[in-house]
């Protein structure tokens, strides 16, 4: 008795029809019909009632279909707990970002050095990235600052400033330089994957500000359009801007906003106990020397356009 024949019958059974079955089974009706033949008589009984409008199960072949299905549940879980286990033994290694301008090359390094692990990367707002950490569902969350949990390593990888970028029909369009008075009670559209609300919220509170928030999106380009139509303004990291800057993308030079209290600060966050393999080094010091690449950066754009 092989396989393939309990395979077929279920399929039959199922189907309660030699000729669709054979479609779904890809091979001939005559082929089929004769398998199922050989599997009756390796049984001892008949299995199928054949009838000119199909099949209907015996009382022996319900007792035999119902065992199998048993069977093939314990197979299927069987497979899954292979392969789990399977994967669990292959070098893997899972990180969550909240930042549109996370450099994919920094995991393409990693598979160039290390090209066994199977790196998993995905982009999620910051507090759903944070929860991912903490339920143990990812290895490192690069994010801005959350509460500092015990039991985790929190290291700053880069303190940037937020700009404001207008509309451009915006009465503060234009300008170089905003004032936390002429910010305060303007109506701001958020982009939760590059300046969450929550930080804006503290940082507004901080400092005796009130913002009017008309909506907060993970999609940029949304975000982007409803600034527009609602002539509102968005923040813009100051690195973001630095990447485009003199290509052509930037129409106008969002606005630094004077004191700089609008800041973002980007942390790596894993695991304090956490036994780091070799290859889980070699990310975070990838990491750790794209950031200081990044501050020095920033640091010649804003020497550039804002001095003086």
């Amino acid at each position: 008795m092989e396989l393939k024949q309990l395979q077929y019958f279920r399929a039959v059974a199922k189907s309660q029809s030699i000729s669709l079955a054979a479609e779904q089974l890809y091979i001939s009706q005559p082929a089929l019909s004769r398998c199922i033949r050989r599997l009756e008589t390796e049984v001892g009984a008949e299995l199928l009632t054949r009838k000119s409008s199909g099949v209907t199960l015996t009382e022996a072949g319900e007792a035999f279909l119902r065992e199998l299905d048993t069977a093939a549940l314990h197979f299927e879980q069987g497979l899954i707990n292979a392969r789990t286990i399977a994967a669990r033994s292959r070098p893997g290694l899972s990180v969550v970002y909240s930042f549109e301008e996370f450099d994919n090359s920094l995991i393409y390094q990693l598979h160039q050095e290390f090209p066994e692990v199977e790196a998993h990367v995905d982009i999620l707002p910051p507090e759903k990235a944070y929860r991912e950490l903490l339920a143990g569902h990812a290895d490192f969350a690069i994010i801005p600052l959350r509460d500092k949990r015990p039991g985790f390593r929190f290291e700053c990888l880069l303190s940037e400033e937020m700009l404001l970028s207008p509309s451009k029909d915006h009465p503060l369009a234009g300008k170089r330089f905003v004032t936390l008075e002429e910010l305060s009670g303007q109506s701001i559209v958020c982009n939760e994957v590059a300046f969450d609300r929550d930080s804006i919220e503290r940082i507004c509170s901080a400092n005796g500000l009130r913002l009017n928030f008309l909506l907060s999106s993970n999609d940029h380009q949304t975000v982007g359009k409803f600034r527009d139509l609602t002539e509102s303004m968005i923040f813009i990291p100051i690195g973001a801007v630095a990447d485009h800057f003199g290509s052509g993308r930037n129409e106008e030079l969002p606005a630094r906003i004077v004191p700089q209290v609008f800041r973002r600060d980007t942390y790596v966050v894993y695991a304090e106990n956490r036994i780091l393999s070799p290859a889980e080094k070699y990310f975070l010091d990838l990491l750790h020397s794209h950031y200081r690449e990044r501050h020095r950066t920033i640091h010649d754009f804003s020497e550039r356009v804002f001095s003086g």
